[in-house]
């Protein structure tokens, strides 16, 4: 979960020229890694009652839910039929969400909470040029990555709504 926390002034480099520009600060609010027991599946109702929980129990201000391409069609009707607003986004088709994570750790504009899990995840990302994607090691993962970077790059669908809060 991301947020927009405010802005700040930053120098930039465009064009080998540095200039002072104000950008957005994101903020992670939480990321949660969730693994099956061995031999069964992640139950999707789960997650779903839990951003329903986060939303109509605590009065949490979620303007946008956004599941990737796999195996998120029934939760994205789901959440849809409840009121709010989804999307699609892969991870694997655009290195964009990845960038603009990357930009604003640079830049000192991310809050965000120490998850160890979510440190491994982007510490050990590979940039495959090749094919133009970020991916994990063999024997890694980036799930909880991509849900953090996912979760940031949405996050400026929303900022003049986020920003006013």
């Amino acid at each position: 979960m991301a947020t927009i926390a405010g802005h700040r002034d930053v120098k930039k480099l465009i064009a080998g020229e540095v200039y002072q520009a104000e950008d957005i600060v994101h903020k992670v609010v939480f990321a949660i890694n969730i693994r099956p027991d061995p031999g069964s599946e992640i139950p999707f109702y789960k997650i779903r009652n839990f951003i329903y929980y986060l939303k109509f129990e605590l009065g949490y201000n979620i303007v946008s839910v956004t599941c990737d391409s796999y195996q998120s069609v029934d939760t994205l009707q789901q959440m849809s039929l409840r009121g709010f607003n989804t999307k699609t986004l892969s991870m694997d088709r655009s290195r964009v969400p990845y960038d603009t994570l990357k930009n604003a750790i640079n830049e000192g504009r991310l809050i965000m909470p120490y998850i160890p899990h979510l440190e491994k995840e982007l510490l050990e990302l590979e940039d495959d040029k090749m094919v133009g994607k970020i991916d994990h090691p063999l024997d890694g993962s980036k799930d909880t990555a991509d849900a953090v970077a996912g979760a940031v790059f949405r996050s400026l669908d929303y900022k003049e709504l986020l920003a006013a809060q």
